[in-house]
């Protein structure tokens, strides 16, 4: 999982570079993960001083995730939104960042292109989206290796899941309204998709 090791601190040390003021805000946007990405979104709270986050979960996971983000240091300053962002986008849109983290993985391609849309949505202009998981593949099709590997296990565990192509992403994030698309590499292994959205037109 991203949430261990250096890979909090390069992650919180990425936003806090990419933060327009010292009071910053994030979201974690999950489905089918109970209270997967707690350690994450406590975590990064614990690392970077002033940072407040809110974790969207699922009606029938939320009262599950409740005490065990509670019992995880950082987790004081997580709350949590009921809600689907395969659905809808979370009720504010004011976000400084947004994390996706193992979510279009697991999602058909139409369901993919609009849970990023969502998250975008909830974003204020110059805010920055994550896409984090295992499964981002080259354009090629061909590597990184663990992508590949899963690609294969989301299409034997998820009816639409697969895994996508950089290109994929890049495509999906400027629908939504982003740009300065970029990937990053975590010291988790894990690969990370990253994208600024654009200042609304005048």
């Amino acid at each position: 999982r991203f949430a261990r090791g250096n890979g909090v601190v390069k992650l919180a040390a990425d936003m806090q570079v990419n933060a327009h003021e010292s009071q910053v805000r994030i979201i974690g946007l999950l489905i089918k993960q109970v209270g997967d990405d707690i350690g994450g979104q406590a975590k990064l709270c614990a690392a970077v001083p002033g940072m407040r986050g809110t974790l969207l979960e699922l009606p029938r996971c939320a009262g599950l995730v409740e005490p065990m983000l509670r019992a995880t240091p950082g987790g004081e300053r997580v709350a949590i939104e009921v809600g689907d962002i395969v659905a809808a986008p979370p009720r504010d849109a004011s976000y400084d960042t947004a994390i996706l983290r193992a979510v279009v993985q697991v999602l058909g391609p139409e369901a993919a292109a609009r849970t990023v849309r969502n998250a975008a949505a909830c974003l204020r202009p110059g805010g920055t989206l994550y896409i984090i998981g295992g499964g981002i593949l080259d354009d090629d099709r061909l590597g990184p290796p663990p992508a590949v590997f899963l690609n294969l296990t989301f299409l034997n565990f998820y009816a639409g899941g697969r895994a996508y192509t950089e290109s994929e992403h890049r495509a999906w994030l400027a629908e939504a309204g982003c740009s300065s698309v970029h990937r990053l590499q975590l010291p988790s292994g894990r690969t990370a998709i990253v994208a600024t959205k654009n200042p609304k037109e005048s």
